[in-house]
């Protein structure tokens, strides 16, 4: 066992220390990540190919006789990415405050103005313009959002909730008095 001099100063042996860390800390969060990882890839499957099938399946016309294509599909994709994204955050959140509530809805709030804004600023604006209107207009669009939404955010409150309240309470952050 090795001496570092700092021993007597901290109360405990480094080495019982680093131990500690290896078995008990580092050993938990590998699991912890591998799992997050495997849940992450999951959704992200399932937010990709869900709207694809959606919208393979089921092509809307609009009145001009245009379908939605690639571009519908890759924004419902987005749209759910920044659905899902809010989520986890709102879920993630242990201790919230008037101004993280602001900011989170603000932010929320800003992605549909945002994309309307970026879509005019495109040089041809007019076929992407029709298309934005087409695909908002789409009941694929919305139930698409819904649902992938749901599903991802719900699979992902599940198992935050069975591993921190079942497997490994002592993560769970602790208001100290």
């Amino acid at each position: 066992m090795r001496f570092t001099g700092k021993e007597k100063e901290l109360g405990y042996l480094l080495s019982h220390f680093y131990k500690h860390c290896r078995e008990n800390i580092i050993a938990k969060t590998t699991i912890h990540y591998l799992i997050w990882f495997i849940l992450s890839f999951l959704g992200g499957i399932a937010i990709f190919y869900i709207p694809s099938y959606a919208y393979i399946t089921t092509t809307s016309v609009d009145d001009s006789g245009k379908t939605d294509g690639l571009y519908a599909a890759n924004y419902v994709a987005i749209t759910i990415m920044v659905v899902v994204h809010h989520g986890i955050m709102w879920i993630g959140t242990h201790h919230f405050s008037l101004w993280l509530i602001i900011g989170y809805i603000i932010s929320f709030l800003l992605f549909f103005p945002l994309t309307v804004f970026l879509n005019n600023l495109v040089l041809s604006s007019g076929i992407y313009l029709s298309t934005f209107q087409f695909v908002m207009r789409s009941a694929t669009f919305w139930l698409s959002t819904v649902l992938t939404s749901s599903a991802v955010l719900l699979t992902y409150y599940g198992v935050h909730v069975f591993w921190y309240h079942f497997l490994y309470p002592e993560f769970i952050p602790m208001i100290k008095e």
